[in-house]
């Protein structure tokens, strides 16, 4: 048997890649310079005072800044909530549950308060929701030195 790889390109695996002297040369690889000056010519197209271009890239930001101010006045109200619309902190309208939309901030702002809570406040008993019982009144002395007792409670 004969070791002979010369009908193979002269290695026992064949041809290799780069074609046929078996320099191991493959194809060139791609410039790097050229690479990174394409890209920093393409930066300064967007960049001011980069290009002939000079302000559309200023106006360009302007107008990206702008939609993104306006979409700040997009706003969401809770179905427990109630929309409250301040124009320069006077009361302008209210708003219903579901998005909506008002001036941005330094003209409008918007304060959604709960409006389906009942607040309570109870002065001068515990009532049964937090004892569980009924208790009695405080006893309260008054100027004249007489016994009397206030019980009251707070809705808002």
């Amino acid at each position: 048997m004969s070791d002979d790889f010369q009908g193979r390109g002269g290695s026992p695996w064949g041809t290799p890649p780069g074609g046929g002297n078996g320099s191991g040369k493959g194809p060139t690889p791609p410039d790097i310079d050229a690479l990174i000056r394409d890209i920093q010519s393409k930066i300064k197209r967007f960049l001011p005072g980069g290009s002939s271009s000079g302000g559309k890239p200023i106006i360009l930001v302007l107008i990206i800044l702008a939609f993104v101010w306006l979409a700040s006045g997009l706003y969401r109200v809770l179905p427990d909530e109630q929309g409250v619309v301040l124009r320069f902190g006077k009361f302008i309208k209210t708003t219903q549950p579901g998005l909506n939309y008002h001036i941005p901030f330094p003209v409008e702002a918007v304060e959604t308060p709960k409006v389906t809570k009942v607040n309570r406040m109870d002065i001068g008993f515990r009532s049964e929701r937090e004892s569980g019982f009924s208790q009695g009144g405080n006893q309260m002395r008054s100027g004249g030195m007489s016994a009397g007792a206030t019980e009251y409670f707070c809705t808002w």
